[in-house]
């Protein structure tokens, strides 16, 4: 049913993450809390120095990008592009 890469990326990822954010700025709005503050960066929100979440923030890059790129790889139909992306 799914059977092109666009529209497997768009049911996988784009489509179910669209769906947390709105429910998740319908929440707080719900709640009184104003969009911008849900958006925005914590350190930004609380006026607190650069360093304040950081490893958190390195923490979540690090591990999107160790799910990314497997992903990435069994998705490509190339042998080389698959090897070179850490998917055997």
């Amino acid at each position: 049913m799914l059977s092109h890469p666009l529209a497997r990326l768009l049911a996988v990822a784009v489509i179910p993450a669209l769906i947390v954010y709105v429910v998740v700025l319908t929440l707080a709005v719900a709640a009184g809390i104003e969009p911008g503050l849900v958006i925005r960066d914590l350190m930004q929100t609380c006026d607190h120095p650069i360093g304040v979440g950081m490893i958190s923030n390195l923490g979540i890059l690090l591990w999107a990008s160790c799910f990314g790129h497997p992903a990435l790889g069994s998705s490509c139909r190339h042998k080389s592009l698959r090897f070179l992306l850490g998917a055997s």
